[in-house]
Order: structure tokens, then sequence, then C-alpha cells
């Protein structure tokens, strides 16, 4: 079992981010799942510049965790992570990724927003029971 530091969850949202991926990791082991770690990089101006370019309009917006796991209603799942310290506040940035979510959720994605670990642990959970498995 991995060991958890909620304190440190509280004011990271780059240890957040961890720590729900290596609780992913330990409970889905066979399910592909990918983290935005570019976030959280301190890149040089040309290289934020590229993923800019590259992303295009939704560079601001990705989700911190996204499963590749299709329900009968869902292409994937879609999580942007929180801190309990930070909340879900009413900033640009955070319009600009509920925008996204609208987006994805028109594509067929399901997508939310989890404050803290235990928050993003359910709505993993409850997405995973609906995931189809092969068979």
């Amino acid at each position: 079992m991995i060991e958890l530091n909620s304190e440190r969850a509280k004011s990271s949202e780059s240890q957040l981010t961890l720590e729900v991926s290596l609780w992913f990791r330990e409970e889905y082991p066979e399910t592909p799942y990918r983290i935005d770690i570019a976030a959280d990089m301190p890149l040089p101006p040309i290289h934020r510049g590229r993923l800019k370019v590259l992303h295009g309009r939704w560079s601001k917006g990705h989700c911190d965790h996204v499963i590749y796991a299709t329900t009968n209603k869902y292409s994937g799942c879609h999580i942007e992570l929180k801190t309990l310290h930070a909340g879900l506040r009413d900033t640009e940035h955070t319009r600009t990724q509920a925008e996204y979510h609208n987006v994805l959720r028109r594509n067929g994605y399901y997508a939310e927003f989890a404050v803290g670990f235990d928050m993003a642990t359910e709505i993993i959970r409850k997405y995973m029971k609906k995931v189809k498995h092969e068979k």
C-alpha cells in the first residue's frame, strides 16, 4: 500500500497529482492514464510557447488526470485536481478549465473538478465501476 501525505496534498497541487496517480496506478494497474506534468514544470519561454502552439486554445485548460477507459456513455475521464487549501476558486484560469470541461462533455467525455484526494478517488471509483471490461 502506498503511503499518502495528506497534509502536503492540501497545499500542493503537484503533490496531490502525484498521490492520486500513485493511488490510481495501484488500484487500477491495467488501466491506462496520463497526468499533465507540463503544468508544473519550470519550462523556458521557448518551450512554454511551443506547448501553447501545440495545445492551441486549451493550453491552459487541460485536465491534471486523464483516464483512458470507456463506459457505455463516455469515451474517457478527465479530472482537474484542486487542493483542499486552494479549493475551487472563481478565477480566469478556473473558468477556462470549466469551459474546457464543457467542450469535453459535448464530445463524449466525463470531465469533473475534484477538490482534494478523497473527492478525486471517489470520482474515479464511481467512473471505474462503469468501465467496459474486455472479456
